[in-house]
């Protein structure tokens, strides 16, 4: 993976919020108070097929400077884990 220079001062809820509000524009509305409960639930229940978690994490990560190929995203089976690796990588502040 190609990792951009760490965002510093980002918290883990405006990292939640882009997350939700991606999905909004990819056609699956959520809120991020919705994400923070229950992500992979939200996937499940929408049915969110690999391709569309392959665009999301490729769309997330150019909102925040990180290259994920689709193999990379493959590796990350459940959002909470893309979630996880994302607020590791960028040094998100809880």
């Amino acid at each position: 993976m190609t990792i951009a220079p760490s965002k510093s001062g980002l918290s883990t809820e405006q990292l939640v919020a882009t997350l939700a509000e991606l999905m909004t524009q990819g056609g699956f509305p959520t809120t991020a108070r919705e994400l923070n409960e229950n992500l992979d639930a939200l996937y499940d229940k929408w049915e969110l097929d690999s391709l569309g978690h392959l665009d999301l994490m490729v769309a997330l990560g150019n909102r925040f400077g990180v290259t994920i190929t689709d193999a990379d995203a493959e590796e990350l089976k459940t959002p909470t884990a893309t979630l996880h690796f994302l607020t590791t990588v960028l040094r998100v502040d809880s």
